[in-house]
């Protein structure tokens, strides 16, 4: 079974990296820019886990977890990341995000948590 992945992501850089690191794993990815670009994406389709940048030009990732769980209470897996510090993650949790993670991130932790979610 294919899965697809969106990737949320500002930095073009490190959204192509994942992009291809996830596209070498078998995973069907999808990308957005911003906020407003991921969810223009979700309202063509559900996607089976989505991996999101905390901060954005056009608001901030937890908005779009609360997005997400506004159109279908079942989320699917929502990981999040930032290279800011001062976010807490204790608090991001209680709001229903599975994951957060501080960049840089590896490459093998990276796939190695999204397996954990996306049994293949």
């Amino acid at each position: 079974m294919t899965r697809t992945i969106l990737v949320v992501e500002d930095d073009d850089a490190l959204r192509q990296a994942v992009v291809k690191l996830l596209q070498r794993q078998a995973y069907v990815v999808v990308s957005a820019t911003s906020a407003h670009a991921a969810i223009e994406v979700l309202d063509r389709g559900p996607v089976d886990l989505i991996l999101s940048d905390y901060f954005m030009a056009d608001g901030n990732g937890l908005e779009l977890l609360d997005y997400v769980r506004g159109q279908d209470p079942a989320v699917p897996p929502f990981i999040m990341m930032s290279g800011q510090a001062g976010i807490s993650a204790a608090e991001l949790r209680a709001a229903g995000l599975q994951e957060f993670l501080t960049k840089p991130v590896s490459s093998r932790n990276l796939v190695d948590l999204i397996a954990r979610y996306l049994v293949k």
